[in-house]
Parts: structure tokens; sequence; C-alpha cells
């Protein structure tokens, strides 16, 4: 089969199948037309997937042989092709999850940062919270001081007052008693000076008693500075008791009414009305627990009543800033639940997407998995059939071997056989003739081209080949030796007709290239008689090699028919000899070597698809 030429067009079939291929079936007998296609159909689709570079020769091969190559070659494309389709899908099956990976991690991010951002305003909230609270501690703190310093400073204003009135009557209580005072030692220093001079030792006397007397007041004085320190100490101390037991209508005397008294008792003295007003302090405070006088129970109630409406005046306002910022934490509270709502429901979203996403992975594990399995089945499969394939091909390398073989061995034995029949035929010439002569063989040279044999005379009496022993054809070792034994008889076959040539050139010895040149001249010489006797010798050849071929030769039958008509027959040197079949050149044993090793080819590499 002649080598097809690869087809122009060299487009990739993804949608390939062998089943639905015209060359896939087996059911329809193939003819050469439909193996050429199918064969030019298999290079165009191993081109266009980059196989091979080179359309590949299967003209060697029988037709059944290319089928069955085809067939494997088209299955082999096919699963190509699935997996070039698979290898597609998976990839855009990757690149959706990918993309939906990505967006779902992006969701998740921006979940993460609205729910870092609610726990920031929920701690700020919190925060603020606490703040509002501890300044509503200071504030009501702050204003419990600040009455507590009121009524201190109420209380203080109001003494202070009484204590500047009584200081500014006793002034002038002083002042006017001074006035008398003056006016009546006025009166008496006026009679004094009428006194006459006799009376100077009286004067000195009142003078020593006056001196004692301001020495003793002075000295009174003193002492009773000190007493009514001692007495306003003890005052204090008394109204802070009563201050303390919380007694109503407390009036505190002050330092300067103390001492002085009221105008109903002026005969009283300062010491006796500082008596009283300290008695009366004490009676106050001994009287602070136990039960009051109507009037002054009345006055209380009145005064805890305005001051408790105060109070509650004051509670009421801070009631209400506490409600406002109740209500501020409450808003903040509902933020904050509703945060933590949207975060809730933001965690069972990213824990659903993730438990999606896990099962999704998991699934598409699941599959990948299916699918490797399936697709190291396939290669196993297509490695088994690789194997197979390879196999086939090396026993038809082997059985091609043993068959040139054996072609070789019947040529060598077509050869023998023609030899000795020839052997056979020159005795009985040699009998035949008056005058015995040494006979000489003609050797018949056919030359592969198909022209006219050369005869050629040779005086060397032809070498008997010892017959060629029984091959064993049972393993590997029996052919190698079968081929060598056939390899050596070509050899020895091809020994007559050297020697042919070294007769019929005149320069023996020769190199080989004057052998050729012999040659070429023997067939130059005889080339013009071969072209007279063609005609005349067609039909007389065709009948030598049809009685060579079935195993009599034409001179042996005449020669044994002139025996039994004549008994003399006269040979003619120039008559055309029985032809020596030469081994042909396809058949030669090195030309078989080189075939054998073409033949049998080298373990394919895996494809690079699979």
């Amino acid at each position: 089969m002649a080598t097809t030429e690869t087809p122009t067009r060299r487009g990739v079939r993804w949608a390939f199948d062998v089943a639905n291929s015209p060359f896939g079936g087996a059911a329809e007998p193939s003819t050469p037309e439909t193996s050429t296609s199918s064969l030019a159909y298999v290079n165009s689709q191993i081109i266009a997937h980059g196989f091979a570079r080179a359309p590949l020769d299967l003209s060697e091969l029988g037709r059944e042989e290319q089928n069955r190559v085809v067939k494997c070659v088209l299955g082999m494309l096919s699963q190509r092709v699935d997996d070039m389709q698979r290898a597609e899908d998976l990839s855009a099956r990757l690149r959706t999850i990918s993309y939906e990976h990505e967006r779902v991690s992006n969701m998740l991010r921006a979940a993460k940062n609205e729910v870092l951002q609610a726990e920031r305003e929920a701690e700020a909230a919190k925060t603020k919270a606490n703040a509002l609270a501890k300044d509503i501690t200071s504030a009501q703190t702050s204003h419990n001081r600040t009455a507590a310093q009121l009524a201190q400073t109420t209380s203080a204003n109001a003494a202070l007052r009484a204590a500047s009135a009584a200081d500014l009557r006793k002034r002038e209580q002083d002042v006017a008693r001074l006035k008398e005072r003056w006016q009546k030692l006025a009166g008496e220093q006026a009679k004094l000076g009428t006194v006459g001079a006799g009376w100077g030792e009286g004067e000195e006397a009142a003078e020593g008693a006056m001196r004692d007397a301001i020495e003793a007041r002075e000295r009174l004085a003193e002492v009773n500075d000190e007493f009514r320190e001692v007495l306003v100490k003890l005052v204090n101390v008394v109204g802070d008791g009563l201050r303390e037991k919380e007694v109503p209508n407390i009036k505190l005397p002050t330092p300067a009414a103390l001492f002085t008294p009221p105008a109903i008792e002026d005969d009283a003295g300062p010491a006796l009305n500082a008596y009283r007003t300290l008695r009366d302090l004490i009676q106050q405070l001994a009287s602070a627990g136990s039960t009051h006088s109507p009037d002054k129970e009345i006055a209380a109630r009145e005064a805890e009543r305005a001051k408790a409406e105060k109070h509650r005046l004051e509670i009421r306002e801070w009631e209400d800033k506490v409600e406002k910022v109740e209500r501020e934490v409450a808003r903040l509270k509902g933020e904050l639940a509703a945060s933590n709502d949207f975060c809730e429901k933001s965690r069972v979203l990213i824990q659903q997407m993730v438990n999606d996403k896990k099962a999704l992975e998991k699934d598409v594990e699941d599959r990948d998995s299916s699918e490797a399995a399936t697709i190291a089945e396939q290669r196993q499969q297509l490695e088994d059939e690789r194997a197979k394939f390879t196999d086939a091909a090396i026993r038809l390398a082997r059985e091609r071997s043993d068959f040139e073989v054996e072609r070789l061995a019947l040529a060598e034995e077509k050869r023998e056989w023609a030899t000795r029949q020839l052997e056979e035929d020159l005795p009985r010439v040699a009998t035949s003739e008056p005058n015995p002569k040494r006979p000489v063989p003609v050797v018949v040279v056919v030359s592969d081209s198909g022209s006219s044999p050369v005869p050629m005379h040779s005086h060397r009496e032809p070498e008997l080949e010892p017959e060629p022993e029984p091959v064993e054809r049972n393993g590997l070792t029996g052919q190698l030796r079968m081929a060598l034994k056939a390899a050596k008889a070509a050899e020895a076959g091809e020994r007559p007709k050297k020697r042919g040539k070294a007769a019929a050139s005149t320069a023996a010895g020769k190199k080989e290239k004057e052998k050729e040149k012999s040659r070429v001249k023997v067939k130059e010489k005889s080339a013009d008689k071969a072209k007279a006797k063609t005609k005349e010798k067609a039909g007389a050849g065709s009948e030598e090699k049809e009685n060579l071929a079935s195993g009599s030769g034409s001179d042996s039958g005449s020669g044994s028919g002139s025996e039994s008509g004549s008994g003399t027959t006269s040979v003619n040197p120039f008559a055309p000899a029985p032809k020596i079949p030469s081994t042909p050149r396809s058949l030669h044993p090195a030309a078989q070597r080189a075939r054998a090793r073409n033949y049998a080819p080298a373990v394919p590499s895996p494809c690079r698809g699979s």
C-alpha cells in the first residue's frame, strides 16, 4: 500500500467518538478505499492533536492489522478527547468554586467587620452608661453636700445677723453708760475742785484707793474675759450637740447677746444672763430626745414638710434626669440587643455558608476522587491495550522474520535443486560427445532488473553444497539458528556467481571495480545477440522457468529423449543453459536482518495526554 498524503485541513475534532465514527464499527468489511481514508483520518487526527509531526506509514502491514491499529488509535484519540473535555469541565467548576469562595470570603469579611463595629458601639454605649451613672452618683453626692452647706450657711447667717444686732445694741448701751459715768465723774471732779488745800492727805488716800480699785478692776476684767471665753466655748459645744440631734428652731446666742441681758431684765447682769442662756440651752439639749411641745412639734413638722417638699422637688428633678438616663440606657440596650441579634444572624449565616462550603468541597472531593479512580482505571485499561498492541507488533515482526527466513530457505532449496539438476545433466552430455572434452559449465547470471540472462563459461567444476540440516522451529533459539544457516547457504550460493564472473573477466584477481567494468562489457557484447533472439527465447524461457519451478528442467528432458532415441547428440555451447535462480536482494540475509530490526518496534513511550 502506498504512503498516504497528509490532508491539508488539520482541525481538532473535540466531539470525537469512535462509536459514531464511520471507521469505528466492525460490521462492514474493510476495503482498500476505506482503509486509506481511515488511515488518512487517523493521521490527520494524530497530527492535529500534536502526537506526531509526520503521518504514520502503515503500508507494510496487512489490511486486518491496519484496521486493528486504526481502531486502537481511534479509541486512544477518543479517550484523549474525553480527558480534555473532563479537564475543561473540571477547570470551569474550579473557576466557579473559586469565584464563589472569593464572594463568600468577602461577605464573611464584611460581616466580621460589621460585628466588630457593633461590638465597638456596644462597648462605647456601655462606657457611656457607666460614665452617666458615675456622673449621677457624683451629682447626688454634691447635691447632698451643697444642701448641708446651704443649711449651715443659712443658720450661720442668721446667727451672724443676731450677733451683729446684739453687738450694736451692746455698744450703744456701753456708750450710754460711759457717757453717764463721765458725766458723774465730771460732776464729782467739779465738786472736788472746790475743796480747800488742807485736804491734801485725804486726797492721797483717795488716790491710793482709786489706784487699787483700778488694778482690781483690770484683774477682774481679765478674769471676766477668760470666763466669757469659757462660756462661749460651752455654748458652742451645746449648740453642736443640738444640731447633731436635729432640734428644730435652735437659736444660739452670739457672744455679745450671751452677756447682754434684755431690756426687761437690766438688773440681772451679764453673768446672770449668761447663766440663764446656758441653762436654757442645756435644757433644750436634755429635752431633745423627749417629746416636744405641740407648737414646736408643729413648727418642726412644717419645717420637715417644707424640707421634705424641697427634697421631693429635688428628688423629682433627679428622678427625671435618672429617667432620661434610663431611657438612654434602654435605647442603647436595644441597639446593643439589635447588634447582638445581627451578630447572631451573621454568625448563623456564616456558619451555614461555611457548612455549605464544606459540603460543596466534600462533594467536589468525592466527585474528584471518583473521577480520579475512573481515570486511573481507564489509564490502566489503556496501558493494558498498549501492552497488547506492543506484544502484537512484536509477534507480527517475529512472524514476518520467520516468513522471510522460510522464503529464504525455499529459494535456497530451489537453487540447490537446480544445481543438482545441472550436475546430473553434465555427465550425460560428456558421455554423449565423440571426443570427450572437459565440460565447461555455463553459469547464467540473472540480474535483478529483469534483463536477459548472460551466459558465462567457467572451467571450474561446481562445488557440491552440503544439504541443510532440519531447522528447529520450536523457539527463538531455533529461529535464530535457522536464520544463520540460511545466511550461510545464501553466501555459499553466491560462490558460483563469483566464480563465473572471475572466469568471464580477463583480469582475474583485480579489485571489485574491475569486475564491475568487465561485467558491464560482457553485458554490452551479449546485448546485440540477445536482442535478435529475444522473441525466439521468450517462449522457451517461460517454459524453462515453469519447469524449474515445477522441479524438472527442459534440458534434462531433452537429454533423456536423445539418449533413448539416437544415443549421440551434439550440445550447442551457445544454447541457453538452465538458469540457476539467484537470491534476490530482498531475500539477502543482511536485508532480512535490517528489515527485522525495523519490524521490531521499541517499547512505545506513554502518550502525552494520558
